[in-house]
């Protein structure tokens, strides 16, 4: 589970951390705000691993973190932090690029590998 040691982020505890630029922090904003469905689905696969190996995290100037998004590539299930996160849904094909957003940033290491 995301490393949390009173009620802080553990930052020493993460495996990997990529700190974004402008330009990528665009588009994985734009990634989360403006991919989603257009129709509500009616179906969905279920798995119920649920084993986060990747999260988003929120930071200020002092590189401290305020919000995070927990993702789970192999259910595709995530976790907010707190409610105030907008991201809009999640389906299979956002997830699918989001691997290859954090592919392309240089992160090596999700549960299910990104190769």
């Amino acid at each position: 589970a995301f490393p949390i040691e009173n009620k802080k982020v553990a930052m020493h505890k993460m495996h990997e951390t990529i700190y974004l630029s402008k330009i990528q922090t665009d588009l994985l904003t734009d990634l989360l705000y403006n991919v989603g469905y257009k129709e509500k689905p009616t179906t969905r696969s279920i798995i119920k691993c649920y084993y986060p190996h990747n999260a988003i995290l929120f930071m200020n100037s002092n590189k401290k973190v305020f919000a995070y998004i927990e993702l789970c590539f192999t259910c595709e299930k995530n976790v907010l932090s707190s409610e105030k996160i907008k991201t809009g849904e999640f389906c299979t094909e956002k997830y699918e690029l989001l691997k290859q957003l954090f592919k392309k940033f240089g992160i090596k290491y999700t549960g299910d590998q990104f190769n």
